[in-house]
């Protein structure tokens, strides 16, 4: 005759987190939903383990990495929430968590082993400082101006698609300046050629814009004041 071992099959089901945004060096809460897809047989003694092999998720503090679950019945499922700590170093990037579960059938007693990956959305914070924009010409009306400014990547990843333009009714600006991709610990020098419209006292913003590795953009806006010269009256000949 012949023996029927049945293999209790135990999954990740789904998982979400309770923070819309993953920062570097945050405390995080995984939500986690495992089910027991059999339909013949509960499963016992089920234990979670999660790692990361960059060590970029550890578990909070006060926390452990393997977690004791015990029996879920058949079509059955349990849901449960653990407490994840990201490293402040941590690259910006899907970082990886692997979740191992192991379990023993209740018929026969056999060990099982599946495995099972969570993908954590790490951001770091960007740390952007940016100059004042300075004035190099004695504006005149008509005339071209150089406006420079310098931005300093502070944070610990890339900044990227930098943009410099200029923001006013008064100003005509020759061409946007594009700083393109700023690594960790750079700087961007932005020069720009404006044309100012109308004399007198101007008011108008310098905006810088850039993106993160996940494509969200940033805008800064930073004052630019210029006192503009009239143009100087043509001289008329003596008759």
């Amino acid at each position: 005759g012949s023996s029927y071992k049945s293999k209790p099959k135990v999954i990740l089901e789904s998982y979400s987190f309770v923070e819309d945004t993953i920062y570097a060096g945050d405390t995080i809460t995984l939500r986690l939903v495992v089910s027991n897809t059999s339909e013949r047989e509960a499963i016992t003694n089920l234990q979670l383990d999660y790692s990361n092999d960059a060590g970029a998720i550890l578990p909070a503090p006060g926390g452990s990495s393997s977690i004791f679950i015990g029996t879920i019945d058949k079509s059955d499922a349990y849901a449960f929430s653990i407490r994840l700590q990201i490293a402040p170093d941590a690259e910006a990037k899907s970082q990886l968590l692997t979740v191992k579960l192991s379990y023993e059938g209740t018929r026969n007693r056999q060990e099982f082993e599946e495995t099972a990956s969570v993908s954590v959305p790490v951001q770091q914070k960007a740390r952007v400082r940016i100059n004042d924009p300075v004035v190099y010409d004695d504006p005149w009306v008509g005339g071209t101006v150089s406006v420079g400014l310098t931005l300093y990547n502070l944070g610990k990843s890339p900044l990227y698609n930098c943009l410099v333009d200029v923001v006013s009714d008064s100003l005509t600006l020759e061409e946007t300046y594009f700083g393109g991709n700023v690594a960790s610990c750079s700087s961007m020098n932005a020069d720009l050629s404006v044309t100012p419209n109308v004399g007198g006292d101007i008011d108008a913003k310098i905006r810088v814009t850039y993106e993160d590795v996940y494509g969200n953009q940033t805008e800064e806006l930073l004052p630019l004041h210029m006192t503009v010269n009239e143009e100087a009256p043509s001289s008329v000949a003596s008759p």
